[in-house]
């Protein structure tokens, strides 16, 4: 931070917090693995088979220009996004999930440049399919992400 201007903003942002754990874990059976993850899962864990734990409460640490030494936020990773756009000064699209976290923001510069809401953006640019994209079984990756739990 002390290389930077100090009205730059630094975000540090995981979706899940980690915990390491000695070497590698063993291979399981898709079986045993469903029911290793539910009780991670009941254990606030979201991963299970890899060398660590990671936990559902992810991190956010925030610092520069007009972020709020200490602030306490209560964030979730939905809200990331609508608070960065708020600090660059753009619109937040009004079907954007979250919400921007005012909270860790100076009030003075929330009263300069207070956070504006524009319309949606969907099918203002078309979606591109890189060619990498072809021929992914999406059927196989919505199971991965579930079995991650990033979707249910």
């Amino acid at each position: 931070m002390s290389q930077l201007d100090p009205d730059t903003v630094v975000l540090l942002v995981s979706d899940h917090g980690f915990r390491a754990a000695p070497g590698v874990p063993p291979r399981v059976s898709a079986a045993d693995y469903e029911e290793l993850r539910l009780e991670a899962l009941r254990r606030d864990q979201v991963a299970v088979g890899q060398s660590g734990r990671h936990d559902r409460e992810g991190v956010l640490l925030a610092a520069g220009g007009p972020i709020v030494s200490g602030a306490a936020v209560n964030a979730k990773l939905v809200d990331v996004v609508p608070t960065i756009l708020a600090l660059l000064g753009v619109g937040v699209p009004e079907d954007l999930p979250g919400r921007v976290l005012r909270e860790m923001i100076d009030p003075a510069f929330l009263d300069r440049h207070p956070p504006r809401t524009v319309a949606s953006c969907e099918g203002r640019v078309p979606r591109l399919r890189r060619e990498l994209d072809e021929g992914i079984d999406e059927t196989q990756e919505l199971q991965q992400l579930r079995a991650l739990g990033y979707i249910r």
